[in-house]
């Protein structure tokens, strides 16, 4: 192997690709970048038998050859040559020369037989999607996703698509709440996915580094693969049954709130202060046509704020709630208002962007005694 390429362009491809390189291993080649060289290509890969990503790079290839380097110390190096150009020598005793300007490193490479196969997609049903769509969709609804590990079917984000009802969904939960978001779609095929949420913020960092206007997806029965310009992303995905999102919509209510989602949130962080000290719980509730949100913490102190609104039901309903929960969906949101349907003190929240029906966030309450 001998080769020459542009030092930024290798050191964004090789950020990508540490996404799948895996440091608490025992398998020393999960550990690695595996370079690859065909006709003027460098092929970058890396593969921690849960996601697999290949990249390609033009390159001048002087010689074709393939080997093992250690990601992270390969890496650093990149990051820290001077020059604009890279040039890489595998050598007879299989050690990586690496040169830029008058920068020099040698460093032992392993056998790439012992690397992974990478993951094949046989039979798969695929979508396009714009980027920004995407991007802002799964955004919208990942962080309500369950980061604990006995919550294997919430650790992910299911994608749901109907050609009969024309329409992608994507919905996230954890079990206190729930965030379900869609577009409508045309398409043939029917299908659903649970794809894992470390695969979700790992296709979000690569768009942040690649400029892209589309995403294609590729689905199987147990993989996804995720191709971006010259990117291919693949992630297994998680085995089982996601619950019927459509049975824990509400299909009442008995307020209905209509307020400044910025002035909220600025309000929710400020009472955030005191209700942390008390299990983030705070109080909503109408007081002389405003919202006033509360907290009290025993032997600390208490915080209250009237917020103006617009409101239609029930003015003697008062809700307690874990502003964390709320923050969240107030800072992923970008409509200058929301909406907010209450039940009860029991029933889970409701909340809307007033210029998209379409997404839907729901909370459970916390049920005090009286």
């Amino acid at each position: 192997m001998n080769i020459t390429c542009e030092k930024n362009k290798l050191l964004k491809i090789l950020s990508i690709s540490m996404n799948s390189v895996s440091e608490r291993t025992t398998v020393e080649a999960l550990k690695c970048f595996k370079l690859e060289t065909k006709s003027n290509l460098l092929i970058i890969t890396t593969n921690n038998l849960k996601t697999n990503i290949i990249c390609t790079l033009d390159a001048q290839v002087d010689s074709e050859g393939v080997t093992l380097v250690h990601a992270k110390t390969f890496y650093n190096i990149v990051s820290k040559l001077p020059s604009e150009e890279v040039s890489m020598y595998l050598s007879e005793n299989n050690t990586l020369l690496i040169s830029s300007g008058e920068s020099t490193f040698n460093i032992f490479t392993a056998n790439p037989e012992e690397f992974p196969e990478n993951m094949v997609i046989d039979e798969y049903k695929e979508i396009v999607l714009s980027k920004d769509v995407f991007k802002d969709m799964v955004r919208r609804v990942s962080f309500a996703a369950s980061e604990e590990e006995e919550k294997v079917i919430l650790n992910g984000v299911l994608l749901d698509i109907s050609s009969e009802k024309k329409k992608i969904v994507f919905v996230a939960a954890d079990g206190y709440r729930l965030a379900k978001d869609d577009i409508k779609f045309e398409g043939k095929d029917s299908l659903k996915a649970i794809i894992p949420i470390k695969t979700i913020k790992e296709i979000i960092s690569i768009f942040s580094i690649k400029e892209t206007d589309s995403i294609k997806i590729r689905l199987s029965d147990d993989k996804i693969l995720f191709i971006i310009e010259d990117i291919q992303m693949y992630s297994r995905l998680i085995n089982g049954q996601f619950p019927d999102y459509n049975l824990l919509i509400p299909k009442e209510k008995n307020l209905d709130i209509k307020i400044n989602r910025k002035e909220f949130l600025d309000a929710c962080e400020r009472i955030n202060i005191i209700a942390q000290r008390n299990s983030y719980m705070v109080k909503v509730e109408l007081v002389n046509k405003a919202l006033v949100i509360s907290s009290i913490t025993p032997d600390f102190g208490d915080g209250s704020e009237k917020l103006s609104i617009v409101y239609e039901g029930d003015n003697n309903i008062n809700v307690v709630f874990n502003v964390r929960l709320m923050m969240d969906v107030l800072k992923s949101l970008e409509s200058d208002y929301v909406k907010i349907e209450i039940i009860n003190d029991e029933k889970p929240l409701v909340i809307k962007e007033d210029n998209n029906q379409e997404y839907i966030y729901i909370m459970m309450p916390i049920k005090v005694k009286r």
